[in-house]
């Protein structure tokens, strides 16, 4: 990550048991940078791959693939690009990737009047 986006503004780290392994000791680490935050696992065990990003949130559009439906974007503007959500609250459109290659993961918009101000993404890991 530092490679990508450079040195984080503040790290937080909580460990505790595996809930499958409770001898394994596992950390979920959150990395905060300016209108970024970064949520991933690390597993106490000896594997090939040990990180695996659990949550992505940003409040910027320097970092969407498509800003058109990021920070400043209108409810109708994210219904007509993504279509209708699978949730939605009046400050949150939520939508979930069950047919696609993410499966498990989803995404909420979250908005401040008529606009969103906030976009989470979510991998399901178990």
């Amino acid at each position: 990550m530092a490679a990508q986006f450079g040195k984080p503004g503040s790290v937080r780290a909580q460990s505790g048991p595996n809930p499958y392994t409770p001898t394994q000791i596992d950390t979920v680490v959150d990395v905060f940078y300016l209108a970024l935050r970064l949520q991933y696992w690390v597993m106490g065990a000896a594997q090939p791959e040990t990180e695996s990003l659990l949550e992505a949130g940003i409040s910027d559009n320097k970092y969407p693939k498509f800003p058109q439906v990021g920070i400043g974007a209108t409810p109708d503007e994210i219904v007509r690009a993504i279509g209708e959500p699978g949730e939605h609250t009046d400050d949150t459109y939520g939508y979930t990737c069950g047919l696609h290659i993410m499966s498990g993961a989803d995404v909420t918009f979250h908005f401040a009047g008529s606009r969103v101000k906030r976009v989470n993404y979510r991998w399901e890991m178990d």
